[in-house]
């Protein structure tokens, strides 16, 4: 099993980004997820499958309140109206009222945004409803799932995609890379010459991006694709065309304010959708831009730009990238190691006393101080007290935590 786990966290690490899924009346839609967010998830997944015996993991809402009244062995974030959970030896889930199901009967089970996920046994896997009834056999040897209702299995070395009823989208001459399914198109590959090369293909099998890149990130960005070809990288549009040609040593896999961060000869800069250079290449390391300001570095040293290039934020502070501003404010790290957050003026707005902070979502943010981890409001007061080893993001109210 550890081989098995250790090989989905590699294929973890090059998936791509999900869509809306179809839920069920009366439960709790989600919202588009974001390329980092399913990275987010996807190790979070392979870290969901440990069965740890020393600890215990529970839900906290944003009010400080510990929920359910019960404790788990280990568990993930709530995924709209569930949440997985691995209690008394056997994997499987909870609900927003605490109902607790479990599944002995399998080795794993697990879900993401979709009411159909996967159960495994014997190192074998299959897609199984809410209600624990297989939609496939448990046949296959890994499975990469979106929120879109298509799943990416693998069978004698071989990916194809199904439907969550088990029913086989695409025809068996095209060859698949293990990914998500993002915005109804795949990752394919091809042999060119001797070497494999990826594009894209649709759910009804139309070649989107000819397979003749090196890489392919596997979703658009304001119709654009991110694509790699011998080390140097540009963009596709949903023609296939070049829109970006590829000469930038580095570039963004998206736009953000009709902005990417590129990087050539060593120093980065951004261009607009037109390949147009709008901010020069001249710092050593950038963010994309978010409510209209991007961090940039320097000799070490942080500020912040507009869209215009002009320096909003002196090029003063210590670097951290955290510095995105989400919600009118940004980490910044101060002199003495400390985190703490800054207004758009560069003003600090709450003190910079933790050992470790993140972005503002929802109106509250992620800290760490003394070794322990909690959540705080924006006027630096704590909404639930940093009382446990770790705690993760406050999805739809709720964050799970963990105490050694």
């Amino acid at each position: 099993m550890k081989k098995y786990i250790y090989f989905v966290f590699i294929l973890v690490l090059n998936s791509c980004g999900s869509q809306v899924v179809s839920t069920p009346k009366n439960e709790i839609t989600n919202t588009k997820k974001t390329h980092n967010e399913i990275l987010v998830h996807g190790i979070d997944r392979c870290l969901s499958y440990g069965r740890r015996t020393k600890g215990t993991f529970g839900f906290v809402n944003t009010e400080g309140k510990e929920l359910f009244g019960k404790t788990f062995r280990n568990c993930s974030n709530f995924f709209g109206n569930y949440a997985n959970v691995y209690k008394d030896s056997a994997f499987g889930y909870v609900d927003r009222k605490g109902n607790v199901k479990l599944f002995p009967a399998y080795d794993i089970v697990y879900w993401y945004t979709d009411s159909i996920g996967y159960a495994a046994k014997n190192n074998k896997l299959g897609l199984i409803n809410r209600e624990g009834k297989l939609k496939t056999d448990i046949e296959y040897d890994d499975i990469q799932f979106s929120d879109e209702s298509y799943f990416t299995l693998k069978k004698n070395n071989k990916w194809f995609i199904v439907d969550g009823n088990g029913k086989k989208i695409l025809h068996d001459s095209i060859h698949l890379k293990a990914s998500f399914v993002y915005d109804g198109n795949a990752i394919y590959l091809d042999i060119i010459d001797a070497d494999t090369k990826q594009g894209i293909v649709s759910m009804n099998g139309e070649i989107i991006v000819k397979a003749k890149y090196d890489e392919v990130t596997g979703y658009f960005s304001n119709g654009f694709m991110h694509v790699t070809n011998e080390n140097k990288s540009g963009f596709v549009n949903k023609k296939g065309e070049e829109v970006i040609p590829l000469i930038y040593d580095q570039l963004s896999y998206d736009f953000k304010e009709n902005l990417t961060a590129a990087k050539k000869n060593g120093k980065w800069g951004f261009i607009n959708a037109k390949n147009e250079v709008v901010i020069d290449f001249e710092y050593d390391q950038i963010t994309q831009f978010s409510e209209g300001l991007a961090m940039v570095t320097k000799k070490g040293k942080a500020g912040y730009i507009n869209s215009a290039g002009e320096i909003i934020i002196p090029i003063n502070l210590k670097s951290t990238w955290r510095g995105d501003f989400s919600e009118k404010l940004a980490v910044f790290k101060s002199s003495n190691g400390k985190y703490g957050y800054i207004d758009k003026n560069g003003k600090t707005v709450i003190a910079p006393i933790y050992d470790s902070a993140l972005a503002f979502k929802n109106g509250f943010a992620y800290v760490k101080v003394n070794g322990s981890a909690g959540f705080i409001d924006k006027k630096g007061a704590f909404a639930v007290d940093p009382k446990y080893y770790e705690v993760w993001s406050i999805q739809e109210g709720i964050s799970r935590y963990f105490i050694k």
